[in-house]
């Protein structure tokens, strides 16, 4: 059974009508203005809340977009949110430049000690003419990665601008961030990330056929509690040809391991095609030296996305993508499900199961077969319990939803109406709505845990503006009033 939620069309202060009567076992709520609002991340908080992060352009009159942080209680109800960004930059006296930065919020934490909320952002520079130049006039320039901590009781940032990573070197290149972790080993705590950088050093072996196409590495580093860099890397590290990016990084015990994608040459009816395939890299904790790379591909399956989960207690890494198949391969848009040994081999759940990548055509909303989809979040289900899975289905170009599909430790899709989609239809509005984070809820410690359902966020085009969601279902994976 596939189940479809027909989100009512509302402004911000509808927003909480929709909510359910046993909005202690499921509820959805819209958090934002007018404009535009998106959502990447959601983290169950110390105190039962939640905290979503994600970006809007409700407090511009500009298409650059701030940072929206918005704090709840269990129930999801709004407690405060937060929107910030680094101000404007005039520069018309010294190079004629009116800088104006657009932020996307990818991943929050809370601090081990609930003193603060640190969380990593994508900061891209445009430059106008001047402070009175026509909104979309800007030229884009660079991305860098910013780091802010907030306050927990406002949200507000306690630097305003936060830090930016290399700013002081005054070079030009492009950083994204695609995942933040915190590792509290020895009683201290670091922040790991990892994403990609368009900082390639001259050393990176070239491709011979394409060497204009070597174009990103994959950029880790490790960071102090104050964020400054302790250390980095990227094709000193890597040495990877063509395009390359991190998209997940876990914390092992015996170091750092980045997953993400690496391009490979192809030939598809006869012609050069560069198409990813999964790459998984070891590092080392102190110095982020490779302990150990290995390359995840079939023939014909090429994969995007790299989103992964650690499971320590199994002592398997999980990584989910979706597939990029041109060719013969009829598999396009499929959810893929990759397990890894911490020495990063492939396994298989168990003796009888197929082989170690899977994959999944989980439909669309009328239908079981057939669609595209592509990989947003994989979360662990404590207690040996499986796996949670958050996707966005591209039903066309001006259409998709957000899906939601639980799998079972050995990597089965559990039965009950998996997959879920939630999203806007009513026949005639098109809405393209996004997944972002899918979580468990979680109460208790140690082998106390229990799980009493899932929440995740995303975008939802609501038809009069897109808003940031939040979604909680139950432990079937059902919303019923």
């Amino acid at each position: 059974m596939l189940f479809v939620l027909t989100a009512y069309i509302s402004s911000s202060c509808e927003k909480e009508q929709i909510s359910p009567a046993n909005q202690e076992v499921a509820f959805v709520k819209y958090y934002g203005h007018v404009g535009a609002q998106t959502a990447a991340d959601v983290i169950q908080t110390s105190d039962g809340g939640y905290v979503l992060l994600g970006s809007t352009n409700s407090y511009s009159t500009r298409q650059e977009m701030d940072i929206l942080v918005i704090k709840t209680d269990s129930l999801g109800n709004e407690q405060w949110s937060s929107a910030f960004g680094r101000a404007n930059v005039d520069r018309t006296v010294t190079n004629s430049d009116y800088l104006r930065f657009s932020e996307e919020g990818v991943r929050i934490l809370e601090l081990p000690d609930q003193s603060a909320y640190v969380l990593a952002a994508n900061r891209t520079y445009f430059k106008y003419t001047s402070g009175s130049s026509p909104a979309g006039s800007g030229i884009k320039g660079q991305t860098k990665i910013v780091l802010y901590q907030l306050d927990p009781a406002t949200g507000a940032p306690t630097l305003n601008d936060g830090v930016e990573l290399e700013e002081s070197t005054g070079e030009v290149y492009t950083e994204e961030v695609s995942d933040l972790k915190i590792d509290t080993a020895g009683g201290l705590f670091n922040y790991i990330l990892t994403g990609y950088t368009t900082d390639i050093q001259a050393n990176k072996p070239n491709d011979v056929d394409n060497g204009s196409l070597d174009k990103t590495d994959i950029f880790t580093a490790l960071l102090s509690d104050q964020f400054v860099i302790q250390w980095m890397t990227s094709s000193l590290a890597y040495g990877f040809p063509r395009s390359d990016y991190g998209s997940s990084v876990q914390i092992l015990d015996g170091g750092y391991l980045v997953c993400g994608t690496s391009e490979e040459k192809s030939f598809v009816n006869g012609q050069l095609v560069l198409l990813p395939r999964i790459i998984t890299v070891l590092m080392e904790k102190s110095g982020g030296t490779p302990l150990n790379v290995s390359y995840f591909t079939e023939a014909n399956h090429y994969f995007e996305g790299a989103h992964s989960v650690y499971d320590a207690t199994n002592r398997v890494i999980t990584i989910a993508s979706h597939l990029v198949s041109p060719g013969t391969s009829g598999k396009e848009g499929q959810i893929a499900l990759l397990q890894i040994s911490e020495n990063l081999a492939g396994i298989t759940p168990n003796a009888a199961a197929p082989a170690f990548c899977r994959y999944y055509d989980l439909g669309n909303r009328s239908s079981e077969t057939g669609g595209q989809h592509f990989a947003a979040s994989i979360a662990l289900v404590p207690g040996n319990n499986g796996f949670i899975l958050s996707s966005t289905q591209k039903a066309s170009e001006f259409e998709s939803d957000l899906c939601v599909t639980k799998f079972d430790k050995d990597l089965n899709i559990e039965e009950g109406g998996w997959p879920y989609y939630f999203g806007y239809s009513d026949g005639l509005v098109l809405t393209q709505d996004e997944a972002g984070s899918i979580i468990p809820i979680i109460s208790g410690t140690g082998n106390q845990i229990s799980v009493s359902g899932y929440v995740f966020t995303g975008k939802f085009g609501l038809g009069t503006n897109e808003m940031m969601g939040l979604v909680r279902l139950n432990l079937n994976g059902e919303f019923t009033p």
